[in-house]
């Protein structure tokens, strides 16, 4: 919800605050974004994936060379979660586990047939013992 203050003035010379409160229905598509914890560093090593359910989508989590990735869950080609396809470390990459389509991390380009559309992306931060990302 957000709050937005208007002085007015009245006849009386007297002051007033009208306040105007806007509420955002989360199940449109005018929600606004918002830092999710998506778990603890601990829980995340180098070189893991994992995956995460947010308001019916699924997001992976990457975590390689102490940066920590976050993309759509599922595979733009067909419906298989990547938490469970192949990190490529050296690449940044992940492989989907069904028809072996490969999707760069950093900005969810797929590099191969059978997908041609990329993955959505989201800014990650790491907060005293949390991970969160940036999901709208």
């Amino acid at each position: 919800m957000s709050i937005h203050k208007k002085i007015i003035s009245g006849r009386d010379s007297s002051k007033r605050i009208e306040e105007k409160r806007t509420i955002i229905d989360t199940n449109s598509g005018l929600s606004r974004m918002g830092w999710i914890r998506v778990c603890e560093t601990d829980s995340l090593s180098n070189g893991d994936l994992m995956g995460f359910d947010h308001k019916n989508k699924r997001i992976l989590i990457a975590r390689i060379e102490d940066k920590i990735y976050a993309t759509d869950g599922i595979c733009t080609h067909e419906y298989a979660d990547l938490s469970t396809g192949f990190l490529n470390e050296e690449e940044k990459t992940v492989t989907c586990p069904l028809h072996l389509s490969v999707f760069k991390l950093d900005d969810g380009a797929p590099q191969n047939p059978p997908a041609e559309m990329p993955l959505k992306t989201y800014n990650t931060k790491v907060e005293g013992n949390g991970i969160y990302a940036l999901i709208e």
